[in-house]
């Protein structure tokens, strides 16, 4: 599974993913991330996200997609979101054909 199918596959379950990114720094980053929102354009996601090495403290921000590695779903992890982000890529499908 690529890592677009990865993406959209939890967007529709709504499940948590492990990625790992390259950040600001140009090293590689572990995190979990919950998708809150995607803007099909610029290929960014709004994501809620921790690192269980450092804190389970959560954050929010913009990541850009090219700069995820590798992603995994975690099955047992679920999270709930004010925007239906399936809903958003099913009617504009042309923006989003980088999910696979």
């Amino acid at each position: 599974m690529t890592i677009g199918e990865t993406l959209s596959k939890a967007i529709k379950e709504k499940k948590w993913i492990e990625i790992s990114y390259l950040n600001q720094t140009g090293a590689n980053t572990t995190y979990w991330i919950a998708i809150k929102d995607i803007n099909g354009k610029e290929k960014k996601i709004f994501v809620t996200f921790f690192n269980s090495n450092y804190s389970l403290k959560t954050f929010e921000t913009w990541i850009l997609f090219e700069r995820i590695k590798s992603a995994k779903v975690i099955d047992f992890a679920t999270y709930e979101s004010k925007i239906d982000v399936a809903d958003k890529i099913e009617r504009q499908l042309d923006l989003y054909e980088w999910l696979g």
